[in-house]
Order: structure tokens, then sequence, then C-alpha cells
């Protein structure tokens, strides 16, 4: 756990750096087949190496999530509402931190492991990778306040 916070930590600072040069939503795109990436290795991870290698990849990745996100939705849509469509965003995405869990827990229960409900998180990352390649800029240039 102490891996992985130090990475994401130090990350932020290799993404922001990364944001101020090149275009947002090809990084953050990255960034979520980081993601998933990672999912897949803690798939396989079968030593101790590994779970590092994962906790490692997470840690980026994660880094990469909070702060590209923050940056691209202020470049898409301005700071006069930032923290209303930010705080919408973070209530969802806890809301599916949540549900995770339960979710892991009932595919344990049916079938006497985890590995389906990794399965399933991968897909779903891999939809989300997706979802932010296809997002574009709105037509309306963002308002400031």
């Amino acid at each position: 756990v102490s891996l992985g916070f130090l990475v994401s930590g130090l990350s932020h600072l290799f993404w922001g750096l990364l944001a101020d040069t090149l275009p947002t939503r090809p990084l953050l795109v990255g960034s979520y087949a980081l993601k998933t990436v990672s999912l897949m290795v803690l798939l396989r991870a079968d030593t101790l190496l590994a779970a590092y290698g994962f906790t490692a990849l997470q840690g980026l990745a994660e880094g990469g999530l909070r702060t590209l996100t923050t940056v691209l939705l202020a470049r898409y849509y301005g700071h006069q509402h930032l923290g209303a469509i930010y705080g919408v965003l973070r209530a969802l995405q806890v809301a599916g931190f949540a549900l995770g869990p339960l979710v892991s827990g009932l595919t344990f229960d049916l079938f006497q492991s985890y590995h389906y409900a990794f399965l399933g998180f991968v897909g779903l990352s891999l939809v989300g990778t997706g979802l932010i390649g296809l997002v574009r800029p709105p037509r309306e240039p963002a308002l400031e306040a």
C-alpha cells in the first residue's frame, strides 16, 4: 500500500509536467490504458515481484487519472463550474468504488473465486479507456468567471 501511494504521489508530478507540454486527452487515455494493464498484471500475479509490479503500475495510473482528469475538465469547461463538475464526477467514481467490493463478494460467493470479478473490472476499464478516447472538447469555448 505504501509503495502504491509513493508511486502515485510522485507520478502526480510526472503527469502534471506532461500535461503542461502535451495534449491532455491522449495522456488521460494512456493513463486509463495503464490502469487496465495493471489490472491484467493483478490477474496473473502469483509472485511477490508481480504484486509489486501491479502496485507500481496502479500507482502510476492513479496519479495520471487524478491529475489529468482535473486538467482536462478545466481545459474543456473552464473554471467557473469546475467544482460542481468535478464534485459530480468524484461522487459517481466513489459510488463505483463502493460497489466494487460488493460485486467482488457476490462473484466470490457464486464462483468461489475473484477471477471473474477482476475480469469484469478489466472490461470496464477497457470501456472507460475507449470512452475517454472518444471525448471531444465542447463546441462552445469555456466561459471564465
